[in-house]
């Protein structure tokens, strides 16, 4: 221990001496230097910078003569160099030892001292960090309740702003975790006062609009209110016009906007809004170092924004490389963290949507893995669990329809009613959970075939319809999900009330779909197979007509599952040929014949592809039959 203390000794006096230093006290060269590198360091965001900030600071706590306010101080400031390294590095070991520094010298300090502030916000901010790395609500709460002490008894309108913005990110994470709208409105709040007491040269200004803008986003959610957004929106650009572009949280600022034009393409459809998006995400990817805790929201968020675009486009470009940087973001997440459940669940959905085009099982199984794990390792009070659930209903009920094991129907139902029941009634997720659990209940009714599940879906559905505001991209695919069982109830009971309100939606559904996006041959094929059905109740040939029209126009969205597409081209040839379009009918059969090797692919098992085969055993005798009534018996054989 002596040894070690001279040689400090020494590298001390060496470095007093090249700083021009030399009738300083050692104690105070090195805390001097701790703070110069930690300075460095946030421009930066070099490591070895804050790992000499440590190391100094460590140096002078070691020196017994200074007085308790100088130790005090500097207990305080290595607390927050050990907390800006678990920032970059994630190692939870820097971050506890900073609260036991933190603890330390709250404790040891006076309560009128007027650093006392100072020194509770930051224990305020390392117990929060540590809650988002284990997910103990009491570090959170304790947090919380240090910062509010921190805010009432300072003296300073400059420390007062940082206490205040860091009151609102611990507000904002208790709303993550309750989904109390109460907290949310007190963090927004809490962040309006703390840039109202930011000056406008403040190199935190741009962090605290940010900030701000993410709330606002929240509560956007929650509420649909376009207020927010705008203004939401506004403060997100302008954090990232102020934050100098080598700023080591640029990426942070750069996040937050992304997430807007996101929110943005949802609500207007304008694909322009979703391509800014990615681009920006990719962005903050490549400004974030990769030993930088923040790179795994990055990747996250980029991942988001891709199968946004996948959906739409229907690319597969698209999703496989969102399947890849949300794994890479997982990867990156470590095993307690707050946000690893979240991570996992988005890989799910991913997983789920590569199945649907693919077939392949194995994707299927992985993505059910994944949320089963999200749910584990969520609390059962935690605000997030409902969408997990939610997911979780989902993949079950998918795996239901491909082996018809009705254990996972039954289980899908009833995560599908936990996640609905978890959603508090203004909540802007309800719509969806309510969707799935119509699905689910729709499922079990093709399977029993009890008019109590075709009811009680059909009563959800409607809910999840009334629930969706006229602007939400979603909106098609619910009239068109509630379209489908007005339909099975028609042929039932031959209502025609239900008939025609289920074509009306169907046809609502299709007008609201742009012709590039990747559900639009779904929709089509029901408005189509819904037409044939009103052609045979009333034999009018206008719909039997416009029926074959629309399946042409489904199988010709490039953009879509090509299973969808095939199946649409066997409607369209059955009519065709009724029609006696030979012309058209031939153009369609041979394509589709091109089009089945690329669908039932060798990659797929063997089980996967018989299941392909399965679907589409009809069509290449269909296509056989149009070619050969064309007189093209080569290209039939």
């Amino acid at each position: 221990m002596e040894d070690q203390r001279d040689d400090d000794d020494r590298l001390l006096v060496y470095v007093a001496e090249n700083l021009g230093m030399n009738n300083v006290e050692l104690h105070e060269v090195a805390s001097k230097v701790a703070i110069k590198m930690y300075r460095e360091f946030t421009q930066s965001g070099i490591k070895e910078q804050i790992d000499m900030a440590i190391s100094f600071a460590q140096m002078s706590l070691y020196y017994e003569h200074q007085t308790p306010q100088v130790k005090n101080r500097l207990q305080s400031y290595l607390g927050i160099f050990l907390e800006s390294r678990y920032e970059q590095t994630g190692d939870i070991a820097d971050l506890d030892k900073a609260i036991q520094v933190a603890r330390r010298a709250v404790v040891s300090i006076p309560e009128d001292c007027s650093e006392l502030d100072g020194m509770l916000s930051t224990l305020g901010v390392l117990l929060e960090r540590r809650y988002k790395q284990t997910g103990d609500i009491g570090d959170l709460e304790e947090g919380i309740q240090v910062t509010q002490q921190a805010v009432t008894s300072t003296h300073n309108y400059s420390d007062l702003a940082g206490h205040l913005s860091n009151l609102e990110i611990f507000l904002e994470s208790q709303y993550i975790y309750t989904g109390d709208m109460a907290n949310l409105e007190e963090a927004i709040q809490v962040a309006r006062q703390a840039i109202e007491f930011t000056p406008e040269d403040h190199s935190d200004l741009a962090s605290r609009l940010s900030q701000l803008g993410v709330l606002l986003g929240r509560r956007h959610k929650r509420t649909r209110d376009i207020t927010d957004f705008e203004e939401g929106i506004q403060v997100a650009q302008r954090a990232v016009i102020l934050m100098p572009k080598d700023h080591s949280r640029f990426a942070r600022h750069l996040s937050n906007l992304g997430i807007f034009l996101e929110i943005q393409y949802g609500r207007t459809g304008d694909i322009a809004n979703l391509k800014e998006a990615i681009q920006i995400a990719r962005q903050a990817v490549a400004s974030t170092p990769k030993d930088h805790s923040d790179l795994a929201n990055c990747l996250s968020n980029l991942g988001i924004y891709l199968e946004t675009q996948y959906e739409r486009t229907g690319d597969t470009v698209n999703l496989e490389e969102a399947i890849q940087v949300s794994r890479q973001a997982v990867a990156l997440t470590p095993n307690n963290h707050s946000d690893l459940a979240s991570r996992l669940s988005h890989v799910g959905t991913k997983l789920v949507m590569r199945y649907l085009q693919t077939g392949d099982t194995a994707d299927l199984q992985e993505a059910i893995q994944f949320a089963r794990r999200a749910v584990d390792l969520t609390p059962r009070d935690h605000s997030g669990l409902a969408s997990y659930l939610n997911n979780l209903g989902i993949y079950l009920e998918t795996q239901y329809k491909r082996t018809g094991d009705t254990v996972n129907l039954e289980e899908a139902i009833q995560v599908s009613r936990q996640a609905v029941a978890l959603t508090p009634n203004n909540h802007s997720d309800l719509a969806s959970c309510l969707n799935n659990l119509g699905s689910g209940l729709y499922s079990k009714y093709i399977q029993t075939r009890n008019m109590a599940n075709l009811e009680e879906a059909i009563q959800v559905d409607r809910r999840a319809v009334a629930l969706t505001p006229k602007d939400h991209s979603d909106l098609a695919g619910r009239l068109y999900n509630l379209s489908n069982k007005l339909q099975s109830r028609y042929i039932q009971i031959r209502d025609k009330a239900d008939h025609k309100e289920a074509i009306q939606l169907v046809q609502h559904a299709v007008a609201l779909t742009p012709n590039n996006h990747s559900d639009l041959a779904l929709y089509l094929n029901n408005l189509g197979n819904q037409l044939e059905s009103r052609y045979e109740r009333i034999g009018d040939m206008a719909d039997f007509k416009e029926a074959s029209r629309v399946f042409g126009r489904s199988w010709t969205s490039n953009n879509s599952v090509p299973f969808t597409c095939i199946y649409a081209a066997s409607r369209c040839l059955k009519l065709l040929f009724h029609l006696k379009q030979y012309n058209e009918a031939t153009e369609i059969a041979v394509s589709v014949i091109d089009l089945l090797p690329i669908v039932n692919a060798r990659s797929l098992d063997r089980n996967d592809r018989q299941h392909v085969v399965s679907r589409f055993a009809g069509i290449a005798a269909d296509s056989c039959r149009v070619l050969l009534q064309a007189r093209d018996p080569e290209t039939a054989l």
